[in-house]
């Protein structure tokens, strides 16, 4: 992926609110709408680390979720005569496998769990072999959602600016700096997909292609 672009006006490593005053002194003041939508949507994901509301990060993230009998925890400790299990540290950490999806709506960031080796995309609930309590897609599933930003890269490619490109590359560092955050906390077991990478570097090798059928391009999981 290419680096932010170099101008005196960002600095090295912009946040997306140097990115959007960047937009604006480069576009006679105005941000255009396109813009903005795909800006918002990068700023909600970048403050899904740092904010106090629930997300799916967190909801992955807090120990009290995690099933510790499937789990293990040594054996010396009696689990019974724990007050705040999420205190322990489990012999092993919760899987999860990562996908990248692009879709007529956009892109979007997905986890799913495993039960025993197989993946699963439904809500469930006291699973004895799953390493979540509760595993709920409506709350857990999506970790970043950016709309349109398959055509916005095709724009940009045509028609953009750096401020764009700016735009696009922040988009595809806060995704990896999720995905490492989270490999942090829980066992991430494999990432899939189609990157913003992926589609970036499609779309670019053929810059005439209509984005809907660069995304035709990424490999579906049949157990997705």
């Amino acid at each position: 992926m290419a680096n932010y672009p170099d101008t005196p006006l960002l600095p090295v490593n912009p946040t997306i609110k140097d990115i959007n005053v960047y937009k604006k002194k480069i576009n006679w003041g105005e941000t255009p709408a396109f813009f903005h939508l795909i800006a918002n949507a990068v700023a909600e994901s970048e403050g899904f680390i740092s904010h106090g509301f629930d997300n799916a990060y967190k909801k992955i993230v807090d120990r009290s979720n995690w099933n510790y009998n499937n789990l293990g925890i040594d054996p010396s400790i009696d689990i019974n005569k724990v007050d705040h299990i999420e205190l322990i540290q489990p012999l092993r950490k919760p899987r999860v496998c990562l996908y990248h999806v692009f879709n007529r709506q956009g892109y979007e960031l997905i986890a799913l769990p495993y039960v025993k080796d197989k993946l699963i995309d439904e809500y469930r609930c006291g699973d004895p072999n799953m390493e979540f309590n509760v595993w709920d897609p409506s709350q857990m599933k999506v970790l970043v959602r950016i709309p349109q930003l398959h055509k916005f890269i095709a724009f940009n490619n045509k028609n953009g600016d750096e401020a764009d490109m700016a735009l696009i590359v922040h988009a595809y560092n806060v995704v990896n700096i999720i995905i490492t955050k989270l490999e942090q906390e829980v066992e991430v077991y494999a990432i899939k997909g189609m990157s913003i990478k992926d589609a970036f570097s499609v779309q670019s090798s053929n810059p005439n292609m209509a984005p809907d059928d660069v995304i035709k391009n990424q490999i579906l999981d049949d157990g997705l």
